[in-house]
Formats: structure tokens, C-alpha cells, sequence
């Protein structure tokens, strides 16, 4: 599996993109993110539910070339289990109760800066640049936390060289997670050179009952043609809704 800047930011611009980030997180989130109420606290309609749809599963399975065989039993092996069921208890020690759920870590500093619900780019991108910029003023928004940092045993995107490494605690049903993928998508495209991210999984089972089972057949994809085909999965099922429902 795979795995400067000098300009700096004063106090008031580093107050300012933690205010944004904290509000962000309170208007993107809703039904399977940081808020578990299954209600949308940003107002708009809720997320249609997506049909099933078998033919959707076995065309990514084609343009991955797959064994579909191979597939189905490693999705039903133990050890696929336990390793979701390691991301989401390694998640829910360190607080995480919602999703999309991230950690941001200047492996220059060591500063760690969480991120809450389907932040869109223009959020997540005032943070990036702080970081980039060196701002001291970041520390006051440092936690500590007991994810690992450790990436040898995950998939990642992104440079392998990035200063910055972003663990993200996600659940491939819930449609603000699927925003939040975006987000990453974009900020990989716009700094390809500067992130790093990991993705880890927390099924919210009681919400949505495919997540886990989504979760489990992406580690399998990887495991079976590469982390190109696991990102590529990954990316479909958030995608399109009705993938992970038609597993």
C-alpha cells in the first residue's frame, strides 16, 4: 500500500479561519455527519435516496478488472472485518462521534487541526494556506489526539513528500462525507505537492446500514489490484449513491 513558504498570518486571520472552519462545521453537517439526528442543519432538502442499481456495481467492477469471486470472499473474511472495525474503534477512542471527522497535521510542527463536517474547498483552503505560510498563530487551535499518524498500513493519495497529512474518519453512505471528498479531490488538484491524505473508515451503522459493507469492499479492491483501484473505487461509491447500496 502506498503511502517554503515565510509569509506569516497575524492573530486575527488565524481567529478567522478557525471561526470558519468551527461554522462550517455546524452548516455543513447533518444527516450521518457530525450531527447523527438525521436532520439537515443547512437547510436545503434532504439527500434523495439513491436506487438500487446491480449493473452500476458490476461496471466498476469490469472497468477495474476485478475478479468479482475474489472479491465476495474477501469482503466476508474476518480480517476484512476487524480491519474497518480497527479504523472505526481506533476513531471512536479518540472522540470521534460523527462524520466526516478530520485531522490536519503539519508534519513540520506537529500542530494538529481538526475539521468537522463536509467543509467546502474555499474553508479547508484558508487553513492549507495558513499552514503553508508557517502562521504561529495555529497552535492556539492545536489539539492532541491518539489517531496514528502512521500511514504504512492505509492507502493514501498524495505526495509521499507532503508537509501536510490529512487522516479523515468517514462513512461512504453519508452524503456530507461525499461533500467533503470533493473538497480533498479539489485541494490534491490545487496542491498536489503539499498533501497527503488518509482515508479511515466509521460506519455509522444505525444510519446507514451499507456503509460498512461499502467500507469493506474497497479495502478489498486495493487488496486486489492496487491503491489506484482503491481511490478510484472510492471516489465512484461517493460518486454514486447507489453503488454502496447495491453491494
Amino acid at each position: 500500500m502506498n503511502k517554503q513558504y515565510t509569509q506569516g498570518l497575524g492573530t486575527p486571520t488565524a481567529i478567522l479561519i478557525v471561526g470558519v472552519l468551527i461554522a462550517g462545521a455546524i452548516i455543513f453537517s447533518g444527516p450521518g455527519s457530525s450531527s447523527t439526528s438525521g436532520s439537515n442543519t443547512n437547510g436545503g432538502s434532504a439527500p434523495q435516496i439513491a436506487a438500487v442499481n446491480p449493473e452500476a456495481v458490476e461496471d466498476l467492477l469490469k472497468s477495474l478488472d476485478v475478479d468479482a469471486k475474489e472479491l465476495a470472499t474477501c469482503v466476508a473474511e474476518e480480517e476484512t472485518a476487524a480491519l474497518v472495525q480497527g479504523d472505526y474503534e481506533e476513531g471512536l477512542a479518540a472522540g470521534v462521534q460523527g462524520t466526516p471527522y478530520s485531522l490536519v497535521v503539519d508534519t513540520k510542527t506537529g500542530v494538529t487541526i481538526p475539521v468537522n463536517g463536509g467543509q467546502p474547498f474555499a474553508n479547508f483552503k484558508l487553513l492549507i494556506d495558513a499552514i503553508l505560510a508557517d502562521s504561529p498563530d495555529l497552535a492556539d487551535a492545536a489539539v492532541e489526539s491518539s489517531i496514528s499518524t502512521e500511514t504504512s498500513d492505509d492507502f493514501v493519495r498524495g505526495s509521499e513528500d507532503a508537509r501536510i497529512l490529512v487522516i479523515e474518519f468517514s462513512d461512504i453512505e453519508c452524503p456530507f462525507c461525499a461533500r467533503f471528498h470533493e473538497t480533498m479531490n479539489e485541494a490534491l488538484t490545487v496542491y498536489p505537492n503539499d498533501i497527503q491524505w488518509v482515508y479511515r473508515h466509521f460506519p455509522l451503522d444505525q444510519i446507514h446500514p451499507n456503509a460498512r459493507k461499502a467500507a469493506a469492499t474497497v479495502e478489498c479492491i486495493g487488496e486486489q489490484k492496487g491503491s489506484d483501484a482503491y481511490w478510484t473505487a472510492l471516489d465512484a461509491m461517493f460518486a454514486n449513491p447507489a453503488l454502496p447500496k447495491s453491494l
